[in-house]
């Protein structure tokens, strides 16, 4: 089925695509720039915290132009801990953002928090008509410790108006690491079970909760200039609740297959898409 669209995080690319995701005017949202310089009785400088886990659960049947059939039933959670260094200026009663410096993530450092299973089979859709599939067979598959990996670009956008700002601070963008387990399915290099990981953390579906689980945070500006040094304010996430996404993307029979054309047959259903987490920002100075 090929690898499932991800977003191309570069410059103006990144602005516009997660400004039609969000809803976001286009013209509003930028990645913040480096480098700047100012006065430090106009500056403000924030520690910026987005941490969050996450469960998922699926299935999903895909038939490719050849006839063959993938059936899978995938489940597994995600977590991360991005923190920012970010600093802003104040002009003329406006906050600009010049600078942004990534510290840590996404990888929290705990031990099994990413993780998939993954089981089905790759078989004919018509064996009574003769199609043949020449790499039928099954999998079940598991990959215990994953890694997180944040989106390559920036992977923090402001955005919004000037009373009003919408924080958009990206977690997971995929899971990368070896998947473990028993396979008959041919492949190229005889890779037990590895050929699922291109698309972790949801073989052969669209279904995205990594991604769906970014930030959109709405913040006055006003709560930014007032904030004094080290104080800080927290908000609380879940799904569909300040983020990017919402579960109920998923309704519908092709549900999660993120294809326009498919078999009628083909279908993809979301048992499980759970995730809760908590953006803070704190005053350094």
């Amino acid at each position: 089925m090929g690898r499932k669209p991800r977003w191309p995080l570069s410059g103006a690319a990144a602005a516009l695509t997660i400004a039609a995701l969000v809803g976001v005017g286009a013209s509003a949202i930028a990645a913040v720039p480096h480098g700047s310089s100012r006065s430090a009785a106009n500056q403000r400088v924030f520690d910026i915290v987005y941490r969050g886990s996450g469960e998922f659960g699926y299935d999903s049947k895909f038939t490719d132009e050849v006839g063959c059939s993938r059936t899978v039933t995938g489940d597994g959670e995600f977590a991360f801990d991005q923190t920012w260094h970010v600093r802003a200026t104040i002009k003329g009663g406006a906050m600009t953002f010049t600078d942004v410096t990534h510290l840590s993530g996404p990888a929290s450092g705990v031990p099994g928090e990413n993780h998939v299973h993954v089981v089905g089979d790759v078989r004919s859709a018509d064996p009574v008509n003769g199609v043949i599939c020449r790499n039928a067979g099954t999998f079940d598959c598991t990959g215990a410790n994953l890694t997180p990996r944040a989106p390559e670009g920036p992977d923090f956008l402001v955005g919004g108006t000037t009373a009003k700002l919408v924080f958009l601070p990206m977690g997971v963008d995929r899971l990368t690491g070896q998947l473990g387990g028993k396979d008959s399915v041919p492949s190229p290099d005889n890779t037990s079970c590895n050929y699922l990981t291109i698309d972790l953390p949801t073989p052969f579906s669209g279904f995205t909760p990594d991604t769906d689980a970014w930030g959109k945070i709405p913040v006055k500006e006003a709560t930014l200039a007032s904030l004094r040094p080290r104080h800080y304010f927290r908000v609380k996430i879940s799904a569909g609740h300040y983020t990017v996404a919402k579960p109920s993307k998923y309704d519908g029979r092709s549900g999660c297959l993120g294809l326009q054309d498919h078999d009628p047959h083909d279908y993809c259903t979301v048992s499980k898409d759970d995730f809760t987490g908590a953006f803070s920002v704190r005053r350094v100075r």
